[in-house]
């Protein structure tokens, strides 16, 4: 339809002038390439984003779904699914030290910060 051709040329814009290879960016415009009756060109802008780690909603998506139609999206979906999972225990791995550091002793009242 000529609106998901509208959406799908807004989100190129948006991928062009917005920061470089940003992730979210990146997954908006395969969604809109889906919609737009390009699942293949979706197929590879999610194969980007999974590449670098970063988990998506391409496996339940709705917008998606003919592009989890094709034939090649077995192989893509491990590969999502991996970064789905390793951004998970990232996100988990860099929390944990921040909360388990010890809390810093407090300053006595009226004293200066050594330097």
């Amino acid at each position: 339809s000529e609106a998901f051709e509208r959406a799908h040329d807004l989100a190129w814009r948006a991928v062009q002038k917005g920061p470089k290879d940003d992730p979210a960016l990146m997954f908006l415009l395969a969604r809109a390439q889906a919609r737009a009756g390009r699942p293949q060109d979706a197929l590879v802008m999610i194969r980007r984003v999974a590449e670098r780690g970063v988990a998506t909603e391409a496996l339940t998506h709705p917008d998606l779904e003919r592009t989890r139609a094709l034939a090649a999206w077995p192989d893509l979906e491990r590969l999502v699914a991996a970064a789905n999972t390793g951004a998970a225990a990232t996100t988990a791995a860099a929390a944990t030290p921040a909360a388990a550091a010890p809390p810093q002793a407090p300053r006595a009242a009226g004293s200066e910060p050594a330097g």
